[in-house]
C-alpha cells in the first residue's frame, strides 16, 4: 500500500531530468492535494462560550400523537478568519439517534439590530475576528434518549458546520424540560 502511495514522489525524484514537464505536473498535483487537505482541516470558528443555562431539551406531543424532540442552545461563536463566515447546519452527534432531523436552524444575532437570522435566508454572517451570539434549533421526529433524568440534565455533543465546510464539534449540558 505504501508503495502505491509513494510512486508519484519516487517518479519525480528519479525522472526529473528525463521528463521535466511530467515531473513538474506531478509535483504541482501533489502540492495541490496537500494544500487542499490542510485547508479543509483548518478551523475557521470556535465555540467560545456555550451558555448551558439557556440550553433546553424538550419533548413535545404532536396533535397526531407522535412525539418530537426540540433541542435549543444559545452559543457565542468566534470567527477566527479574516472573511465573513456564515453558518450552514447543525447536527446532534451524541446521544446517537435513529430519528430524522426535521428542522435545523442557526440564527446569528445581527450586530447593530435586535434581530437574528440565518445565513441562507437573511445573509447574516459572523464578521472577521468577531464573536456573535448564535441560537441553535434542532427538531427530531421522535423521543430522543434522555439519560440522567434525576439531575434533570443531559450532556450532548453537537456539530456546527460553517458555509466553508468546516465543522466544529463541542459538548454542552442541556436542561431537560
Amino acid at each position: 500500500m505504501t508503495d502505491l502511495l509513494l510512486w508519484p514522489i519516487e517518479f519525480v525524484l528519479e525522472n526529473f531530468k528525463t521528463y521535466p514537464i511530467l515531473s513538474s505536473a506531478i509535483s504541482a498535483f501533489i502540492a495541490g492535494v496537500i494544500s487542499t487537505f490542510i485547508y479543509l482541516r483548518k478551523k475557521t470558528f470556535v465555540v467560545t462560550f456555550p451558555m448551558p443555562h439557556t440550553h433546553l431539551w424538550h419533548k413535545a406531543k404532536q396533535s397526531n400523537g407522535s412525539i418530537n424532540t426540540q433541542i435549543i442552545a444559545t452559543l457565542l461563536l468566534r470567527n477566527i478568519t479574516n472573511c465573513p463566515l456564515g453558518l450552514s447546519s447543525a447536527r446532534l452527534i451524541k446521544p446517537a439517534t435513529k430519528y430524522n432531523l426535521i428542522h435545523n436552524s442557526l440564527l446569528i444575532k445581527s450586530i447593530n439590530t435586535k434581530y437574528s437570522g440565518t445565513t441562507i435566508t437573511s445573509g447574516y454572517k459572523i464578521q472577521p475576528n468577531d464573536s456573535s451570539q448564535v441560537n441553535l434549533h434542532l427538531i427530531y421526529d421522535g423521543n430522543l434518549n434522555r439519560t440522567n433524568t434525576k439531575n434533570k440534565t443531559l450532556e450532548a455533543t453537537l456539530g456546527i458546520t460553517a458555509d466553508d465546510g468546516c465543522e466544529v464539534i463541542f459538548s454542552t449540558i442541556f436542561n431537560l424540560n
